[in-house]
């Protein structure tokens, strides 16, 4: 590059600089972002899975000894 040209490449490459660190950063809290949302996700999973249980745990039961348990409350 020319004596002329030098100047204007070490602006390009400052100005790109900050663009990049303005890019990590968003990166960063799009990560922070994903990290919340997966971990609610998998907290309603549980919560999900937990109440599918109660479910199934019912159903082996037989609806007379559910009745007198259910009848008490």
């Amino acid at each position: 590059p020319s004596d002329f040209d030098i100047p204007r490449i070490k602006q390009v490459l400052a100005e790109s600089s900050v663009n990049l660190a303005k890019y990590d950063a968003r990166i960063e809290e799009l990560m922070g972002i994903v990290a919340g949302l997966q971990q609610k996700r998998a907290d309603l999973k549980k919560y999900m899975v937990e109440h599918q249980n109660l479910l199934s745990s019912m159903g082996r039961f037989p609806s007379e000894i559910l009745g007198e348990i259910f009848g008490f409350c």
